[in-house]
């Protein structure tokens, strides 16, 4: 490669480029279902920090899930009060 070669510098970054949007195609969506900021699936288009922030946005709970066990304890909750005013 020739020192002045400016596209042979562009074309090594190129897998860089297609595994970030890689990344980034599969953490968007992730992040809109966990409830998370965009910034969190951006960050995933940075080579080396990408796959770790991907595993850690695919380990958070869904917020559909977190909605259902809140929804879930607040009627056991109430339910338990009830219980415990009938026994008293």
């Amino acid at each position: 490669m020739e020192p002045g070669n400016s596209a042979g510098t562009i074309t090594q970054f190129i897998p860089l480029i297609v595994t970030g949007l890689a990344l980034l195609a599969l953490a968007w969506p992730m992040t809109k279902r966990k409830g998370l900021p965009a910034g969190y699936a951006i960050l995933c288009f940075l080579p080396l920090i990408g796959v770790l922030v991907l595993i850690w946005i695919a380990s958070k709970p869904d917020k559909e899930l977190l909605e259902r066990v809140a929804k879930i304890e607040g009627s056991q909750r109430i339910k338990t009060d009830r219980a415990e005013g009938d026994a008293s």
